[in-house]
């Protein structure tokens, strides 16, 4: 992926962090999760495949998202 294209994709998640809907209320957890989530519906958006670790048809990745 292009840097400019690189660069507007990160500027995109940070101008949109708020639409997670998270407050001090919220523990790691819960961060963590939206997090994982706003990537993996930005993923299927772009046209890609995205798999949690915990979708991987039983067998083993030690990753939390990848596409």
């Amino acid at each position: 992926m292009h840097n400019l294209n690189l660069m507007k994709f990160f500027e995109g998640y940070v101008r949109n962090y708020h639409t997670l809907n998270l407050t001090i209320h919220h523990g790691k957890h819960s961060f963590t999760m939206s997090e994982i989530e706003y990537f993996s519906r930005l993923g299927l958006m772009l046209g890609y495949w995205s798999y949690t670790e915990d979708t991987t048809n039983g067998t083993y990745r030690p990753m939390d998202l990848t596409w």
